[in-house]
C-alpha cells in the first residue's frame, strides 16, 4: 500500500512582518492614505474560491497496455475515486492474483479427474525393418508399420492428497478475492487523502499569490507616499522586504502543490502529463460514533481479517497435503493399441492395470514436509492475531487523531473569527491616524495564519475519518 503519511507536512506558515520593532519605533504621520489591508481580508474571505464545474476530458480509453489516460479539465473526488478503482496499479495488481487463483483451482480440480491421451506413429523405409525388438511370428520384416495408441490414468486413492490440493486452491482463491477489496480500500484511503492534501495545497497557493499581490500594491503605494515625503524610506525599504519573504513562500507553496498533484496521478494511476484543477473543496465533517462502535466493525468486514482466515484453512490443506504422502498411492492405468498392417504379434490390444506405490525410506524427508506444514500453520494464526491487534491500534489512532482534529477545527474557527474583528479593527484604528502600518499589516498576517491553521485542521479532519472509513469498511455517522 502506497504511505502517504509524509503529505501532513505539507503545510506553509504565513510569512513574518520584518523590521517589526524597528518600525514601531518611526514617528506616525497622520496624513490619510489608501489602505490596502481591506484587499487581503477581501480575499481571505473568500478562501477557498468556487470553481467553475467544467467538464472533465478524459483520453486514452482504449490505449495499447503500457500507455495511461490523460485528464484534462475539472476533478471531483468522485471522479478521482473511480479512476482509482479502475487504473491503480495495486490494485490492477490484486485483479491478476486473483485471476491467478482462478486458474490454479481449475488445475487442483482436474488432478482428481481422468487423464486422456493419444498417440501415433506410422513409419516408413526403403529396407525391410523390425518394428519391435519381441520374438514371435508377428516379429518379421516390413518396409512400413503405423501405430495408434489411447491412454487412460486416473487416481483411486491418494490418501485425501488431491482433495486437499483442491481445498487450498479453493481458500487462497477466496483469500485473494479479499486481497482485492484490500487494495480496493487502500486505494480509496490514498486517493482521498491524495485528492484532500492537494486541495489543501491548491487553496494554500492562491492565499498566498493574493498575499503576494496585496504586497506589491502596498509597496506600489508606500513609494507614492515617500516621493512626496509622507513616510520614512524604511517604510519602502520593510514591504520590499516583505514581498520578496512573500515571493518566496508562494514558491514554497507551488513545490508543494505539484507535488501533491503527483501523488494523486499516482494515486488514480493516470498519466503524469495530465493537467486538471479540483471541483471539491474541503469541509468539515463530523462523527457521532464512539471508539467502541469502530472497533467492533473491525472484525465484522475488515477483508485483512478474512484473507488470513482462508489461509489458515489453507495451511490446514497444506498439512493434510504432507500427512497423505505417509499413505499409498493407488492409480489406474488403461491403455489401448491399433496396430498397421496387423499381424500375428503385432495387432490390436489393450491393458488395464491398478498400480500402488507406498515409500519406505525416504531419510526422512517426508517427516520434514509435515514439520514444514505444521509450522505454516501455526504462522498463519499467529499472523491473524497480530492483524487483529494491529487493526485494533490503528483504528485507535485514527479516532484519537479524528477528535484531536475536530477540536482543533473549533479553536482554529474561534481563531479566525477573533482575528478578523482585530484586523477590522485595526483597519479603522490605521485610516483615522491611531496606528502604524506595522500594526495593521500584524494583524492581517494573524488573520491569515489563523485561516491557514483552520483549513489544515478541517484537512487532517477528513483524513482521520477518510482512514477510520477504509478500517471498517463503513461510512462514519
Amino acid at each position: 500500500m502506497r504511505n502517504f503519511d509524509h503529505l501532513r507536512s505539507y503545510s506553509l506558515a504565513p510569512p513574518r512582518l520584518v523590521a517589526a520593532n524597528q518600525a514601531k519605533h518611526q514617528p506616525m504621520n497622520h496624513t490619510r492614505i489608501v489602505v490596502v489591508g481591506n484587499i487581503l481580508l477581501a480575499l481571505l474571505l473568500t478562501v477557498p474560491a468556487a470553481i467553475a464545474q467544467d467538464t472533465l476530458q478524459i483520453h486514452g480509453y482504449g490505449l495499447p497496455n503500457g500507455e495511461r489516460l490523460v485528464l484534462k479539465g475539472v476533478l471531483s473526488l468522485s471522479e478521482a475515486v473511480r479512476l482509482s478503482s479502475q487504473n491503480n496499479p495495486e490494485v490492477q495488481l490484486a485483479r491478476e492474483d486473483t485471476t491467478i487463483a482462478e486458474a490454479e483451482v481449475q488445475i487442483a480440480r482436474s488432478a482428481r479427474l481422468p487423464l486422456i491421451g493419444v498417440g501415433a506413429a506410422y513409419t516408413l523405409a526403403n529396407d525391410n525393418f523390425f518394428y519391435t525388438l519381441s520374438t514371435g511370428l508377428g516379429n518379421i520384416p516390413r518396409s512400413s508399420a503405423g501405430e495408434f495408441n489411447l491412454g487412460l490414468s486416473l487416481p483411486l486413492f491418494t490418501g485425501g492428497r488431491l482433495e486437499a490440493q483442491e481445498a487450498r486452491a479453493d481458500a487462497q482463491r477466496d483469500a485473494t478475492r479479499f486481497d482485492l477489496s484490500t487494495s480496493r480500500r487502500a486505494s480509496l484511503f490514498a486517493v482521498r487523502q491524495a485528492y484532500y492534501q492537494a486541495v489543501l495545497a491548491q487553496t494554500q497557493e492562491q492565499v498566498y499569490r493574493d498575499y503576494v499581490a496585496q504586497r506589491e500594491a502596498t509597496l506600489s503605494n508606500t513609494r507614492e507616499r515617500l516621493a512626496v515625503g509622507k513616510v520614512p524610506r524604511v517604510y519602502v525599504l520593510r514591504d520590499e522586504t516583505e514581498l520578496a519573504t512573500s515571493k518566496q513562500t508562494l514558491l514554497a507553496a507551488q513545490t508543494l502543490k505539484g507535488g501533491a498533484f503527483a501523488d494523486l496521478k499516482r494515486a488514480m494511476g493516470v498519466s503524469p502529463a495530465s493537467d486538471f484543477t479540483l471541483s471539491d473543496d474541503l469541509q468539515m465533517r463530523t462523527s457521532t460514533a464512539d471508539l467502541a462502535q469502530f472497533l467492533s466493525k473491525i472484525d465484522q468486514k475488515n477483508p485483512e481479517l478474512a484473507a488470513l482466515r482462508l489461509r489458515i484453512q489453507s495451511a490446514q490443506a497444506d498439512l493434510h497435503i504432507a500427512q497423505a504422502v505417509f499413505l499409498p498411492q493407488i492409480n489406474l492405468y488403461g491403455q489401448g493399441e491399433l496396430r498397421t498392417p496387423a499381424t500375428d504379434g503385432f495387432g490390436n490390444g489393450g491393458s488395464l492395470v491398478v498400480a500402488a506405490t507406498l515409500p519406505i525410506l525416504d531419510f526422512g524427508g517426508r517427516g520434514a514436509e509435515v514439520a514444514k506444514a505444521a509450522a505454516g500453520l501455526r504462522k498463519a494464526r499467529i499472523q491473524l492475531d497480530a492483524k487483529e491487534q494491529d487493526l485494533s491500534r490503528m483504528v485507535t489512532r485514527a479516532w484519537l487523531d479524528l477528535q484531536q482534529a475536530s477540536g482543533v477545527v473549533v479553536l482554529t474557527r474561534a481563531a479566525v473569527t477573533q482575528a478578523s474583528e482585530e484586523n477590522r479593527l485595526a483597519q479603522e484604528r490605521f485610516a483615522v491616524g491611531r496606528s502604524i502600518q506595522v500594526e495593521l499589516l500584524d494583524s492581517s498576517v494573524t488573520l491569515l495564519r489563523a485561516r491557514l491553521e483552520n483549513l489544515k485542521a478541517v484537512y487532517d479532519q477528513n483524513v482521520a475519518l477518510a482512514q477510520l472509513e477504509q478500517l471498517t469498511d463503513a461510512e462514519v455517522p
